[in-house]
């Protein structure tokens, strides 16, 4: 079935797009990362429910009706104007992961449940660990803050609850790590130039760079 999936996708793509990943979760849903001209990207969904969350921005399409859908998932991609992923976007992926080396975690604010009830924007703060039950919060910078959401709406980012709250804790999704480490030749060498004497409790993201081959 999941072949099937994977294969009837791959049959409408154009000459010029490519499957970057695919992958299915614990729920059924699945997940597939499309791929253009080097640097844009196209993530689409196919379950039999849909997103929890109003934030995750692209379409659902239906797993029951995938023949009827992949009329609908081909003009989707002809209509919609694709994602474009360059430096900023790697230099985000890999802080978010850098972070937990340094005892730190990017959250998602769910104060008064405004997350969960879709009040308002997305905002993200940080946390600073001193131990288990010591923290600090720190803000988080306007240009990260917009990136985060960038992210965020597009699937390469995600949150989950962690063990000691109604705020979820931020991590790199699947397809974030499938597009990042497309781009680790392209982009690591500067970002370690970078970031060598980055101060973590400021985060701002650098201004875009050219593609690199």
């Amino acid at each position: 079935m999941l072949i099937d999936v994977k294969n009837e996708v791959e049959n409408i793509l154009n000459q010029a797009e490519w499957m970057d990943h695919f992958s299915v979760t614990r729920t059924g849903s699945i997940y597939i990362l499309l791929r253009k001209n080097e640097i844009e990207y196209m993530p689409i969904r196919i379950s039999n429910h849909l997103k929890k969350t109003a934030f995750y921005a692209n379409k659902t399409f239906c797993l029951e009706n995938l023949e009827d859908e992949l009329l609908n998932i081909r003009e989707y991609l002809d209509q919609k104007i694709w994602y474009r992923f360059g430096y900023r976007e790697y230099y985000a992926l890999n802080i978010i992961l850098f972070l937990a080396k340094k005892n730190r975690r990017i959250y998602i604010d769910n104060t008064m449940s405004i997350f969960d009830e879709s009040k308002m924007g997305l905002v993200f703060y940080q946390k600073r660990f001193r131990n288990r039950k010591r923290f600090d919060l720190i803000p988080v910078s306007i240009s990260f803050q917009k990136m985060l959401r960038r992210l965020y709406s597009s699937g390469l980012i995600s949150g989950h609850r962690d063990l000691w709250g109604s705020d979820l804790l931020v991590y790199v999704t699947k397809m974030g790590h499938s597009i990042k480490n497309e781009f680790f030749k392209c982009y690591n060498d500067l970002y370690w130039k970078e970031t060598r004497n980055l101060n973590f409790d400021y985060i701002k993201i650098p201004p875009e760079v050219g593609w690199r081959k």
